[in-house]
């Protein structure tokens, strides 16, 4: 963990990875490789973009001290692939969180890539500020691993079917007095969820969905296009008007 004046900022492992959508073509998505989460974890955004059929079942997420930090209203079954041509492929169960990881890493650096051309990286973007749209947990995470190690400055380089990971401590002085927990110590910042008070499922959460999974299209600029449910005054779904989201890669 870094103090509050450090100037060190810490990098944790990313990969972009080729996620399966519904309609059988894959989805370029970044992911976050956290042995320190019990279970792979998804975006809704990214489960949206996806429009993978989800099954519901509440799940409690709890961090340090058994303290719940959020719940899991729907699971999804993913299947994973490189970003590279591979035959390596991953099926695994998903749950669906309204947020993951803020950005990573909290602002974008420059780093020598040439000292890893000898390397297939799984985030060629690693110093590149992006969001993260999937925490590929423990329950994969011994699958995708491979012998190799190598340590270049503090930087600590990791064969996995996925590319080379990079985690470790980026020789930069930071310009700004964020403060970056390890992820396996904060489960809580990469568990940011809306409302941690949720009530049990009602009738309203049923509706949204079945409107979400007979409404959604993909239009002309290939956008994914749904219709926004809203209340009115006698608690009463309504159709009103329609938004786009998530262009596919």
């Amino acid at each position: 963990m870094m103090t509050k004046h450090s100037e060190m900022a810490i990098l944790l492992a990313t990969a972009q990875i080729r996620v399966k959508a519904a309609n059988g073509e894959y989805v370029t998505l970044r992911a976050l490789i956290d042995q320190g989460s019990q279970k792979t974890t998804i975006s809704e955004e990214a489960s949206q973009i996806l429009h993978l059929p989800r099954r519901r079942e509440v799940t409690e997420l709890q961090g340090l001290g058994n303290t719940t930090v959020g719940v899991s209203k729907f699971k999804i079954n993913i299947k994973i692939k490189p970003r590279f041509l591979s035959n390596e492929a991953y099926n695994v169960e998903a749950l669906i969180l309204p947020k993951l990881a803020s950005a990573q890493p909290d602002k974008t650096f420059k780093w020598d890539i040439e000292q890893f051309k000898n390397y297939t990286l799984a985030d060629p973007n690693f110093n590149k500020l992006d969001r993260i749209d999937i925490v590929i947990g423990s329950d994969i995470y011994a699958d995708i691993l491979e012998e190799g190690i190598f340590k270049k400055d503090r930087i600590l380089g990791q064969a996995t079917k996925l590319g080379w990971i990079l985690s470790g401590v980026l020789q930069q002085p930071r310009k700004n007095n964020t403060i970056l927990a390890a992820v396996t110590t904060t489960l809580e910042k990469f568990w940011e969820i809306e409302d941690t008070t949720t009530p049990a499922d009602t009738a309203d959460d049923d509706e949204c969905l079945r409107i979400f999974e007979k409404t959604t299209v993909r239009n002309g600029n290939n956008r994914f296009v749904v219709n926004l449910p809203f209340k009115q005054k006698k608690k009463r779904i309504r159709r009103f008007s329609q938004t786009s989201y998530g262009e596919v890669s």
